[in-house]
């Protein structure tokens, strides 16, 4: 089945699920993604005696929300980030690509700002069906980082929707593809620790990278009012949860850190035992940038200016020792922007690309 998504975010002031396209406003390009499935998911009221067929019955509440499956490339991310991250800088003309072409830097990060802008959105499916969804927000994001190409799965909630029956070929003709490189699991290199740390691993030691972002939206009777069947205002934010793990193979490149995470202060030059030290907490910088060696003018960056680093169990067999670190980032460390701002977040994220703004910036 084919499938694409546009996606378009709310202008400031407006009211929360305004649709974005009767104001003439339209998705910069369409994004082709694995798979999609908004749905109003109507929660039915109770039904009073079913015993021999209905008596009575009544719609429920709508509680819309649905799943995104997308190739990370680095021309769709700022769309995707802006309203994962909700925090945005950008900078345009900043760098000349090798082509001569002018490179834009959108920067991102996560800041006491519980909000996410919302945006309307046209999914396609199939060639004959469109689903068109409104105040839509992005609750979570996952990206997957393995040997292969790179995955981002969205979940998200909207307000409401409408349907249309279309002729996709002919749909086609009124929208821009976006044509993009997938980045791929060569393309990155992952840093714990900094360039003069006396412990430093970098990627040729992982072959796994997995971020996760919670945005923890309260649905349900939480964003209801009386006269409406669908959410009366803007779901509030709860928290923003922020993970990441990092697989690796254990040998002794990275021994010295996978030890050091486990039993901090460990000294392998001690030439004796070493034992944990409880009170010492593992942390470390953590870095992660992907850089397609067929565009290498455009690339990610992500930065978790501190993080604590734990280790699960390490997995054994009789030739390879994996471990798996668990990344959890502080909220206390800064980082500067392009431009010479300085902001406290958990992860900053850098997307230097052709693609333009996706929307106004938004700053705290």
């Amino acid at each position: 089945m084919v499938n694409y998504v546009g996606i378009v975010y709310e202008d400031a002031g407006d009211a929360y699920g305004t649709d974005q396209f009767k104001k003439n406003k339209s998705p910069a390009y369409y994004i082709h993604d694995d798979g999609h499935s908004p749905d109003l998911n109507v929660q039915d009221f109770d039904e009073e005696d079913t015993r021999n067929g209905l008596d009575e019955f009544r719609n429920g509440y709508f509680e819309p929300e649905g799943d995104l499956s997308l190739s990370a490339h680095t021309s769709s991310l700022p769309t995707i980030l802006y309203g994962v991250m909700g925090l945005y800088k950008y900078n345009s003309n900043i760098e000349t690509a090798s082509d001569g072409t002018k490179l834009n830097i959108h920067e991102f990060w996560i800041g006491d700002k519980f909000e996410r802008p919302a945006f309307s959105g046209d999914f396609t499916s199939g060639d004959f069906l469109l689903k068109r969804v409104f105040g839509g927000l992005f609750d979570s994001m996952e990206w997957d980082a393995n040997l292969n190409k790179t995955k981002i799965d969205l979940s998200m909630i909207y307000k409401t929707e409408s349907i249309k029956q279309i002729s996709l070929e002919s749909y086609r003709s009124n929208f821009s593809m976006l044509k993009a490189i997938p980045l791929v699991g060569y393309d990155y290199t992952v840093q714990i620790g900094d360039e003069n740390d006396d412990i430093n691993t970098t990627s040729n030691c992982f072959n796994d990278f997995k971020l996760t972002i919670e945005n923890n939206h309260q649905t349900g009777d939480d964003a209801r009012c009386l006269g409406s069947i669908s959410y009366g205002f803007k779901p509030n934010m709860e928290s923003c949860n922020i993970e990441a793990e990092a697989v690796t193979k254990f040998n002794r490149r990275n021994y010295e850190f996978i030890i050091g995470a486990m039993h901090n202060e460990y000294n392998p030059n001690s030439g004796g035992w070493n034992s944990p030290a409880p009170c010492k907490e593992f942390t470390k910088k953590v870095t992660v940038k992907a850089q397609s060696c067929v565009d290498p003018d455009e690339y990610v960056l992500m930065v978790f200016p501190k993080c604590r680093i734990t280790v699960d169990p390490i997995e054994a067999d009789s030739n390879v020792l994996e471990a798996t670190l668990k990344i959890k980032p502080f909220n206390t460390e800064s980082v500067t922007l392009s431009n010479n701002m300085v902001k406290t977040t958990p992860l900053y994220i850098k997307v230097v690309t052709r693609a333009t703004r996706v929307a106004p910036d938004i700053i705290e």
